[in-house]
């Protein structure tokens, strides 16, 4: 059976691209800076899920009474209002027949008019229906309203709700264990406002996991009894916002005092009441951008009514994701070129994109970002691997079809192309340039009496010592089977035999390696021309003068160095 051939750097690609994606999923993804770009992804996708998805039927279940500008101008009064006119403003709205009332204003301890507060309890107790709201200090204090309103209340809870580290609200708290016995537990205001609203808070069931996680089972009625929503170890969880200030059903607070309202907005719905003026700068930044407090509550109503709880894809699901878009960036941004992988990356960004806006119509929260970010990231390290590594390969073809294989100094072909660079530089810089050609003397006998290899051992050897020798700026190169030419740019025929003096000695004093305690003896001679000595007019002259100069050398007694020197009648 016929092997399949293995592309040993796609396999590289793609372990590097899985390692990468584990990393993200379980420890980059932590880092603070990714996890603001994992909640701003994921702020998007339910923007655009409230710009597409219809209000859940429930929302018309809900009233919003405000406490607005309008309010405030036509009442004339200093805020905190005094708690007589909430006790109107409640015996009012009494009248209109709401099922639930929740009034989400401080009433902390008494007021300065006892009257007021006695009044005030009679107005919440004689409605029965009044949830009052609470809330939990940054040290931990559980703030309760007035006791006598309290006890008048229907129930109360607390309204507080967390903010990330962009200081958005994006999650409610839920439950709080009580502060003498951990198995006993209060709920949020919103959520004790729903029960109410259902008639049916007995039939509520916390499930402990761990610590202080839970489960909330059956919130109260056929529709929404298979619900579950799960909290973290604080007691907090997700809030699925899916309307804004705008989309409630609402009532101004002032038309209640004065009995203009309309009943039909009020009769037989759960009604959220806050502050909705602009002077007290009651808002909060959600997810669906500023919202009021009152229209954060309504929010959290709106979850348990319409059973739209946020639901978190499981981590092997999350992990599994992550990979195949690392895969799939990596493989097809491998395999393709610039054009197909572009494209490849952009379909695939699209179709992680309505996974992640299907996901979030759907109310499955997951890291919407970390797919999208590890598919980009994986195709630009591929593409710049890929192309980082043509140009490598590149770099080295270039380099061995200008290098000599056995001694690694440049080909002659090489030579001749920067010997003319060379001597254009040195005409038009007026400058001096000087060639050395030189030969190994007797390398026949050499090959003939020790053997090629041991040739190709003297020749990688005067290679090394003519390389060490030369400096950056010179160009050495092997110019033929035992020649080589080195090309000085800036010295004169003096430098030049200063500098090919020093190499024939060093050669010669060389113990070229052969056998132990039988070191190889091996001599050169040098040819040298140097460019405004001999008044070369192009290249081929001055290797000429060079060659010429060689065959001197090697004329008188080899081991020796000559240097060009034109007759008179060329001077």
């Amino acid at each position: 059976m016929k092997k399949i051939p293995v592309d040993k750097n796609l396999l590289k690609v793609t372990s590097v691209s899985i390692i990468i994606a584990l990393f993200y999923f379980f420890s980059f993804s932590n880092i603070p800076s990714l996890s603001f770009l994992q909640l701003k992804t994921a702020d998007f996708f339910k923007q655009l899920t409230y710009a597409i998805k219809p209000k859940p039927n429930e929302i018309k279940d809900l009233c919003v009474i405000k406490i607005d500008d309008e309010s405030f101008m036509a009442l004339n009064k200093k805020w905190p209002w005094p708690r007589s006119i909430i006790a109107e403003f409640l015996e009012n709205l009494n009248e209109y027949k709401p099922k639930i009332i929740s009034l989400d204003l401080s009433f902390i301890g008494e007021s300065e008019s006892v009257d007021a507060d006695l009044r005030l309890a009679r107005a919440i107790k004689n409605c029965g229906n009044v949830i009052l709201s609470a809330y939990i200090t940054p040290d931990g204090t559980f703030n309760k309203p007035f006791l006598p309103l309290r006890e008048a209340a229907l129930d109360f809870g607390f309204v507080n709700k967390p903010r990330d580290i962009d200081l958005i609200v994006r999650r409610v708290r839920v439950i709080l264990p009580t502060e003498k016995n951990q198995e006993q537990f209060d709920l949020s205001f919103g959520l004790k406002s729903v029960l109410h609203y259902y008639s049916n808070s007995e039939k509520i069931h916390l499930a402990k996991i761990k610590n202080n996680s839970f489960l909330i089972k059956n919130l109260g009625n056929e529709k929404t009894k298979k619900l579950l929503l799960s909290t973290d170890n604080q007691g907090t969880a997700a809030l699925n916002f899916q309307a804004k200030d705008k989309d409630f059903i609402s009532e101004s607070f002032y038309k209640i005092l004065n009995k203009s309202a309309d009943a039909k907005l009020i009769e037989g719905r759960l009604i959220a009441i806050g502050v909705t003026a602009e002077i007290f700068h009651d808002v909060y930044p959600t997810t669906l951008g500023i919202l009021s407090g009152v229209s954060l509550n309504a929010n959290e109503m709106l979850m348990y009514l319409s059973g739209n709880f946020p639901n978190k894809v499981p981590d092997n699901w999350q992990l599994f994701l992550i990979v195949i878009a690392a895969l799939w960036s990596s493989i097809l941004t491998y395999k393709f070129k610039v054009v197909k992988g572009l494209i490849s990356l952009l379909t695939q960004l699209v179709i992680l994109s309505l996974l992640a806006l299907a996901a979030s119509y759907f109310n499955f929260r997951y890291d919407y970002f970390g797919p999208i970010f590890i598919a980009c990231f994986i195709y630009a390290g591929t593409e710049t691997y890929k192309y980082g590594h043509l140009i490598i390969e590149a770099t080295i073809l270039k380099k061995l079809s200008i290098t000599d294989g056995l001694t690694g100094l440049y080909l002659h072909r090489y030579l001749i192309l920067r010997l003319d660079q060379e001597f254009k530089k040195a005409y038009d810089e007026n400058s001096q340039l000087s060639l050395l050609i030189m030969d190994i003397d007797h390398f026949k006998r050499i090959n003939d009496t020790y053997g090629h290899e041991q040739g190709n051992v003297v020749l990688k050897n005067i290679a090394k010592i003519i390389q060490d020798a030369s400096r950056k700026l010179d160009i050495v190169a092997r110019y033929g089977g035992e020649e080589f030419c080195a090309i000085l740019p800036s010295t004169n025929e003096l430098g030049a035999n200063i500098y090919a003096q020093r190499l024939r000695k060093t050669i010669e004093e060389f113990n070229f390696p052969y056998k132990e305690n039988q070191p190889l003896k091996v001599t050169i001679s040098i040819g040298i021309a140097s460019s405004k000595q001999t008044l070369a007019q192009n290249p081929a002259e001055l290797i000429s003068f060079a060659d010429k100069a060689l065959y001197q050398a090697k004329e008188t007694g080899r081991n020796t160095v000559c240097t060009f020197v034109p007759p008179p009648e060329k001077i």
